[in-house]
């Protein structure tokens, strides 16, 4: 799962959102740790430059699945899982995950 963050934009999304092995979050382009803040706000805000607290409700409800049990079932695994290896802050709402920064969001011509 991946929490992508276009701060030119103002806009943050989730994608992958099946995909409950890994979370991070990517941030499109340059900007100040305070605007990626502004910009992530309520669904995650940042650690530090290199991780993110992203919220547990907040992701769950940007993935709007809550009609699909098998995925709930494995969201809460996924949640447990990364409680299971300190990822969580102490009060168990939000989820830590790598921040990855990319400079230069244009795709790449093959």
């Amino acid at each position: 799962m991946i929490v992508h963050v276009d701060v030119g934009r103002g806009h943050c999304e989730v994608r992958d959102a099946d995909d409950l092995k890994r979370l991070s979050v990517v941030v499109a382009g340059e900007a100040p740790d305070e605007e990626i803040d502004r910009t992530l706000a309520p669904l995650a805000r940042l650690l530090s430059p290199t991780h993110a607290w992203v919220s547990v409700r907040e992701l769950r409800a940007a993935c709007a699945r809550e009609g699909d049990a098998a995925w709930m079932r494995d969201y809460d695994a996924m949640v447990a899982f990364a409680a299971s290896r300190g990822w969580v802050d102490d009060t168990g709402a939000h989820l830590r995950a790598h921040v990855v920064r990319d400079p230069d969001p244009t795709p790449q011509e093959s």
